[in-house]
């Protein structure tokens, strides 16, 4: 017996870390037809437990499973730590593994931006943590937002999908209005479910 997981299944906790968490899906897909999530790590709260985040972000990723395209394609992750938005937790990084192998969706590409030099030698070491399957499909950009933006182009994630200006800052209204989300989808969750169709 299975039930759909609900945003409510998080916990008081959950709800508080999805409300202040810098990720969401754009709304362009990648350029063979690949979800692509995009998220801002400075924007998710230390103060949360790494469960907590996991447990969030794997919502999320059953979230995206309902689109059958998805189930098929795969997905892209993308962590954007450049400018303003840039911050690196390294308790994350140190399970950063562990979440990449329990995604229940088949995780295609992933990204990592950056426009601080110290951080490579923790990137390269994240990177060499993964399996070789995800080592292999990892990659780092270094540079200014502008830079870390044309790079992410060029793997087929179109311009206008990246919610983040020339300087670094999330665009407001885009993705990154996780209260406003979050709080729609509780509302969502409390209507009756839609009948079956004969």
């Amino acid at each position: 017996v299975g039930k759909d997981i609900l945003i409510s299944d998080l916990g008081p906790e959950g709800l508080d870390f999805c409300r202040l968490h810098g990720s969401g899906w754009l709304p362009h897909r990648d350029r063979a037809g690949r979800a692509v999530l995009f998220v801002l790590p400075s924007m998710s709260n230390r103060k949360f437990s790494v469960e907590c985040r996991f447990r969030a972000m794997l919502w999320t990723c059953f979230n995206a499973l309902r689109d059958k395209e998805t189930q098929m394609k795969g997905l892209i992750i993308v962590l954007f730590n450049v400018g303003t938005s840039g911050s690196f937790d390294p308790q994350m990084v140190y399970y950063i593994r562990e979440m990449v192998q329990s995604f229940p969706s088949r995780l295609i590409g992933f990204h990592i931006c950056y426009d601080n030099p110290m951080r490579r030698p923790v990137i390269s070491l994240v990177i060499s943590a993964l399996d070789k399957f995800m080592t292999a499909r990892c990659r780092s950009h270094f540079g200014t937002a502008t830079e870390c933006i044309y790079a992410l182009m060029t793997f087929g994630i179109p311009r206008e999908a990246i919610p983040i200006t020339d300087n670094g800052q999330p665009i407001v209204g885009g993705p990154f209005c996780p209260r406003e989300r979050v709080d729609k989808r509780i509302e969502q969750e409390k209507l009756p479910p839609p009948k079956e169709l004969l």
